[in-house]
Parts: structure tokens; sequence; C-alpha cells
């Protein structure tokens, strides 16, 4: 169930309703636990900065 909710994340799913759904009493534990850097976070990422800039130099 775990591995589903860290998909569910980087879905876009708050990392508190994850945090609630695996019954952490502590958003830090999550955090240490499933905040992975991954391919699909890091095109996020880079994504947004992308379109940041391209609307900054409009």
């Amino acid at each position: 169930m775990s591995h589903t909710l860290l998909f569910k994340f980087e879905a876009g799913t708050s990392i508190k309703e994850v945090q609630y759904r695996l019954g952490h009493n502590d958003v830090k534990t999550t955090l240490e636990i499933y905040a992975h850097v991954t391919r699909k976070t890091k095109e996020g990422t880079i994504n947004k900065f992308t379109a940041l800039l391209n609307n900054e130099s409009d």
C-alpha cells in the first residue's frame, strides 16, 4: 500500500494526505521515507522552472 501512496504523491496528492493514510504521526517521517527525487519529479520541476522563466521573459 505504501508504494501506491508514493505514486499518488508523485501524481500531486499532498504529503499531508500521504502522511494521514500511512498513519505517521509526523510529516517528517513520511518525507524522510518517501520524498525521493525521482525522474518524474525532476521533470516536473524542470517544466515548472521553464514555464516560469518563459513567463518572465514575455
